[in-house]
């Protein structure tokens, strides 16, 4: 063996006995897992997921606007409230009322009914109803009318239900014309008269003008006018 092949060979040697040397020296790797005592391990809570907020609900500007338009503080009759009445044209009985432009009002119903005495009433009887309330929701419908909603009626039972004054005797009655009703409809005097309810009509007092026979046929109410949009009884004022 020549002496450059022998070099080699010693050096290789040298090289695999320090590298194996290296190997042993070396820590092993601690694979297992750590002690932990149980007592200082922190829990930590879990972060709850942010709520949703809902978006606001908002209505849509155009029905916003149509309603504030058609919305109405108070009814358009001036300053002076209007007097109403309900009544047949025939007969004793009939319902006043009285109409602020609130919508509040007041009123009194009466029939008068001679041939009900006795010697202690020897002057008849009458149906009374003294009565106070409130319409609320006015609400213009066109430019003729307005919605109103019966919100509040109250009867004055102060005197009870039956007294005898003045030799009459006074029975305390319903509010005649407002019963039944929660629905109104207000109508002013330039209401055109076709598509009005017939049988709110025929408690109109120009009523007797659609013939013909008095002279010129009506085409408007000619007066302010109250529905009752259950019994469609109608009051009037005296004057348009």
């Amino acid at each position: 063996m020549n002496e450059k092949l022998r070099r080699i060979i010693t050096a290789f040697i040298c090289a695999a006995l320090a590298a194996a040397m290296f190997t042993g020296c070396t820590a092993p790797v601690n694979t297992a897992e750590p002690e932990v005592t149980p007592d200082i391990i922190a829990t930590a809570e879990p972060t709850a997921a942010p709520a949703e907020t809902a978006p606001a609900r908002t209505m849509p500007a155009e029905t916003q606007s149509a309603e504030t338009d058609n919305a109405a503080a108070a009814l358009p009759i001036g300053d002076d409230p209007l007097n109403m009445i309900f009544a047949s044209g025939a007969g004793a009985w009939g319902t006043e009322l009285t109409l602020n432009t609130d919508g509040t009002f007041t009123g009194e119903y009466h029939d008068s009914e001679m041939i009900e005495n006795s010697e202690k009433y020897p002057k008849g009887t009458v149906y009374y109803c003294k009565f106070s309330g409130r319409f609320a929701n006015i609400t213009k419908i066109d430019d003729h009318s307005y919605a109103m909603t019966l919100e509040e009626l109250t009867k004055d039972e102060s005197m009870g239900a039956e007294w005898i004054e003045d030799e009459v005797r006074f029975v305390l009655s319903d509010a005649h014309g407002m019963e039944n009703g929660t629905d109104f409809v207000f109508y002013m005097p330039d209401t055109p008269l076709d598509g009005l309810n017939s049988e709110f009509m025929s408690w109109w007092p120009d009523y007797y003008k659609l013939s013909g026979e008095a002279g010129e046929i009506p085409t408007t109410l000619g007066r302010f006018g109250l529905m009752n949009g259950t019994e469609h009884f109608g009051f009037f004022t005296y004057e348009g």
